[in-house]
């Protein structure tokens, strides 16, 4: 866990490569700092809600998604009023993206692979 106080993060939009077509891919959503304050996002696959908003907690959510996608992560709730952080990891690519999305506003995730 980190200190949202170490951190310091400008909202980011990806380019995810799972470097070959896998059909079906994993994303992982967490809330990586040392202390759940409450923030809540929701996920969308090409505009399309995946479920409910939920609350970030440390451990993980999981969504299942396709392997060629654009993924939002809306900010829905700011518990603290100190910014939404996130972190988010794609199965079958092993990265791990640090992020913060501003409230009401969306990070995109555009999800390619190999044809």
């Amino acid at each position: 866990m980190l200190s949202k106080n170490t951190v310091k993060l400008d909202a980011k939009d990806f380019t995810v490569d799972t470097g070959k077509s896998y059909g079906k891919i994993e994303l992982s959503i967490w809330n990586f700092v040392d202390k759940e304050d409450g923030d809540y996002v929701q996920v969308f696959v090409d505009g399309s809600p995946q479920g409910e908003a939920f609350s970030i907690r440390h451990k993980p959510v999981k969504v299942s998604v396709p392997d060629k996608a654009v993924i939002q992560v809306r900010g829905i709730r700011d518990g603290s009023n100190n910014g939404i952080t996130y972190g988010v990891t794609f199965s079958k690519t092993g990265e791990t993206y640090l992020n913060t999305v501003p409230l009401n506003a969306e990070n995109t995730y555009t999800i390619k692979s190999a044809e």
